[in-house]
């Protein structure tokens, strides 16, 4: 794990152009624990690992609560979090990175790497989780318009029509281009929960020849030190991860985590 420098004393300052504020690191982390130990004794959480940084390092952190639904393994300085929808960051970045390096145009329409998005329908009118209307859209999806979430690629009403990603990246992909789009490409803004970016990280694939789990390993988790970072934990790793829980009418239940996407498959770029 990247390490951060350790600073002794309880204060830091704070400068901003005119301002100048003094932190009590010791007041701020007492009044942090005591928040977040009654949030855990509370059930709106099991627990939490927290830090404050300033740009020498770390100036103070706390781990609170427990790993396990049931309240047996306590929350450890190395315990792994799932980081769902934090993983969209990290496939901009793999897609930017392509970007600066000239291999990928934001605004090429995604057609150029899987033809069949070229003639995208948009859902009028859904009845019975059936669309009963449809329209062709005019503007076609790309890079850019995939990362803004204005694309509409399994979004609102029509994400819950179906599911479409099964445990292969490039065969998800494929499926994703037989579905309907909530709306005209760059027009509107909808949360894209799944579909845009994995379309991205399969651009990725086929632009760096590599599969993506290896790809955000290599150009990403490796040169920031992300030792604990990976779609593909080990048996050690998994012993340290937290149980997947959601909160139902004020109390914590435990979710099974979906399967991993496979990535990669004989037809990305050599």
């Amino acid at each position: 794990e990247a390490v951060a420098q350790e600073t002794e004393p309880s204060e830091t300052v704070a400068q901003n152009k005119d301002v100048e504020v003094m932190l009590d690191i010791e007041k701020i982390k007492a009044s942090a624990d005591k928040k977040n130990n009654a949030r855990v004794k509370s059930q709106y959480m099991t627990g939490c690992i927290y830090g404050i940084y300033d740009k020498n390092g770390k100036l103070v952190s706390s781990s609170i609560g427990y790993a396990d639904l049931a309240g047996t393994k306590e929350i450890k300085p190395d315990t792994i979090f799932r980081m769902a929808s934090m993983t969209k960051p990290i496939t901009g970045v793999a897609v930017m990175q392509l970007y600066e390096k000239g291999f990928i145009d934001l605004d090429t329409p995604i057609s150029k790497w899987f033809p069949a998005f070229e003639n995208m329908l948009i859902a009028e009118k859904i009845e019975n989780k059936e669309v009963v209307k449809a329209r062709k859209a005019t503007v076609q999806l790309t890079p850019r318009i995939l990362l803004s979430h204005s694309n509409g690629l399994g979004v609102g009403d029509v994400a819950n029509l179906h599911n479409l990603r099964v445990t292969n990246l490039a065969e998800s992909v494929n499926n994703y281009s037989t579905d309907v789009l909530a709306f005209e490409p760059s027009t509107k803004s909808g949360y894209s929960a799944t579909y845009a970016f994995d379309v991205l990280a399969r651009i990725v694939e086929i632009e760096s020849g590599m599969p993506y789990d290896m790809y955000v390993k290599r150009y990403i988790f490796d040169p920031l030190g992300m030792v604990d970072t990976t779609y593909l934990p080990s048996d050690e790793q998994l012993s340290r991860i937290v149980d997947f829980v959601s909160t139902d009418n004020s109390q914590l239940s435990s979710v099974a985590i979906n399967a991993l996407v496979r990535c990669g498959d004989n037809s990305s770029k050599s």
